[in-house]
């Protein structure tokens, strides 16, 4: 299509060419400036706000700030009960109680020490079991390979002391794997935990055999060891190498010597301790109320006064990360400037522009900082299930995460889910030195996802990830100043077109190919429920044409390993990933309700 062509079609469609820009649009525009938008990303990505971590003070802070904004700049209320908020319950990480206690029973009555000696997994509210400990191995029963650690052992009323892993995991010979060389579900934790219940154990303790006493400390930062949700009535702890170590010593044998004996013969050595003990687990799951921010500049069209735009970028981050082991170092803070320090700012600094005007386009303008998106999109999910002004008046979605580091340029999703969305943001973009790329996909990880999937149609900017996404390193220093200005001022011009444009913009479907730009480039195509407190990640969506929807993922599935990693934690695939060429493939298991099963992901 011919440029002159592009610009008529444009002007017929959505009426944006740069030429109808009048002299309050041009004011407007300036007002954008590096030097207010790098103001709102100093304060947001503070240190003193620690990470923006929904449900915590710094978010807290970042919502007031936020809300002082609108109010200086003028917008009116649009949340609930007469103010800019919309609240929302969101479910925290779980905690240990007061009641978590391991108990040798014995003359002298030892109690081992939580998070150092011992440390429960969170799959019970409260839970209690004694008897005497009976060790059964890797605590296996598999019929067909004629493997049972339980065989000649009566487990019931006891707790049962076994060992993680299976036998000679990692080697050629290895039995109980899957058909890629990978341990089967016999390595789970659930699998193990399920199997003790069935044989009557009234406790379950397990130790790393290969692992030193620190593995205990290290997993505990205040949290229970999350376990994928499963379903049992007995209480389920790690205990520390050195603490099994010594049980197994005084009934006469050796921890390193029993893992080389089964691993040798592949036969079970399983066999009473002259030991009593008593485990109580106690975990709390909090809940805390966090807000969306909604601010209002009313149209200036009475015919067009309930038609909405809505611009918006989520305000949160993830406070110390999401991997346990960087909880509660202050050194490990995440700010989140790019992530997404600098979509709210382009939103505010939009507000502002827009709000100088002596006319104020036609449409109503809904500016929006969501909360909780880096848990699975829960604040624009809670929004469109709860919106403040009917969906079906809400004409378009302009989504702004992270546009601060524009190295490679800008990348606008979502130009299919309107006809007129790509001949407009193609010829927008000949006033600025920016290089932008589209895709029509209306999908992403993301916010207006949400919007989308309402048959809104959307844009989603963005700049792309980089090697400091969700690091500490994600810092203001990295901003790149004049390309975020530049990307807020082309963001400005779309949302003027369509805001003041004759007809909204008619919805497509097109799923497409979700905005992925910059170093990660090989990704599975998953939303990831961050909230999920258990083994394994556990998918929220999945994003078409991508190796998790050929694979026939699904919503709700948890994903327990990838390639050789376990997915314990969400950086785990990451790590994969990085190991992946394109052409590639990797297998996966996946846990799909009481089912576990075997995927291939081909990249």
């Amino acid at each position: 299509m011919s440029k002159t062509l592009i610009h008529l079609t444009c002007i017929l469609v959505i009426g944006c060419s740069s030429k109808l820009m009048g002299q309050g649009t041009t004011q407007a525009l300036n007002s954008i400036t590096q030097s207010d938008l790098m103001k709102h990303i100093r304060f947001l990505a503070d240190d003193s706000l620690e990470g923006r971590a929904s449900g915590s003070d710094g978010n807290v802070r970042a919502a007031e700030y936020l809300a002082k904004e609108f109010a200086r700049i003028g917008l009116k209320h649009a949340g609930t009960n007469g103010s800019y908020l919309q609240p929302f319950k969101i479910g925290l990480n779980a905690k240990l109680g007061k009641n978590n206690r391991l108990v040798v029973r014995s003359k002298k009555g030892t109690s081992l020490k939580l998070g150092q000696d011992f440390l429960p997994f969170d799959q019970l509210d409260k839970g209690f079991g004694k008897g005497k400990v009976v060790f059964v191995g890797y605590g296996i029963t598999a019929k067909e390979e004629k493997f049972d650690d339980y065989a000649g052992i009566d487990a019931s009323n006891k707790v049962v002391l076994l060992m993680r892993k299976i036998p000679r995991e990692n080697k050629e010979d290895a039995v109980f794997t899957a058909s890629d060389g990978r341990p089967n579900q016999h390595a789970f934790f659930v699998t193990k935990l399920q199997n003790a219940q069935k044989h009557g154990a009234s406790a379950v303790l397990i130790v790393d055999a290969s692992a030193k006493r620190e593995e205990v400390s290290k997993m505990s930062k205040g949290s229970p060891r999350p376990l994928g949700g499963a379903k049992t009535k007995i209480p389920f702890s790690f205990v520390s190498y050195e603490i099994a170590s010594n049980w197994i010593a005084s009934a006469g044998h050796s921890l390193p010597g029993l893992v080389r004996e089964i691993d040798r013969t592949h036969q079970p050595k399983s066999f009473d301790l002259d030991l009593s003990v008593e485990l109580e687990v106690e975990v709390t799951r909090e809940t805390a109320t966090v807000n969306n921010l909604i601010g209002l500049l009313p149209g200036s069209d009475p015919k067009l006064k309930n038609e909405f735009v809505v611009v918006g970028g989520h305000m949160d981050h993830i406070g110390f990360g999401i991997n346990p082991t960087d909880w509660g170092k202050t050194e490990r803070i995440h700010n989140g400037a790019d992530d997404n320090a600098s979509g709210t700012a382009a939103v505010l600094e939009m507000a502002e522009a827009f709000s100088s005007l002596k006319k104020h386009p036609k449409r109503n303008l809904l500016f929006m900082a969501f909360n909780a998106e880096e848990r699975g999109l829960l604040g624009s999910r809670h929004y469109v299930e709860n919106p403040t002004v009917p969906l079906t008046n809400i004409v378009a979605m302009i989504n702004l995460d992270m546009v601060g580091r524009g190295a490679s340029g800008v990348d606008i999703g979502g130009v299919g889910t309107s006809p007129g969305f790509k001949p407009m943001i193609d010829a927008l973009a000949t006033n600025y030195d920016l290089r932008v790329t589209t895709n029509p996909g209306g999908k992403a990880p993301s916010d207006n996802t949400s919007f989308y999937n309402k048959d809104i149609p959307v844009l989603f900017y963005f700049t792309g990830r980089h090697d400091d996404y969700h690091k500490p390193s994600d810092d203001w220093q990295r901003i790149d100043k004049a390309q975020i200005e530049s990307i807020t001022r082309l963001a400005y011009l779309s949302v003027d077109r369509i805001a003041n444009a004759d007809k909204r913009p008619e919805f497509r479907k097109s799923d497409g190919n979700p905005t992925r730009r910059g170093r990660a480039r090989i990704l599975l195509g998953v939303v990831i429920d961050v909230g999920h407190q258990g083994e394994g990640v556990k998918v929220q969506s999945v994003m078409p044409n991508f190796p998790a929807a050929r694979a026939k993922i699904k919503p709700g599935d948890i994903l327990l390993k990838l390639g050789d990693a376990k997915t314990d934690e969400l950086s785990e695939i990451g790590k994969a990933l990085q190991k992946v060429k394109r052409g590639q493939s990797l297998k996966g298991t996946v846990k799909r309700g009481e089912e576990t099963l075997e995927f291939e992901f081909k990249f």
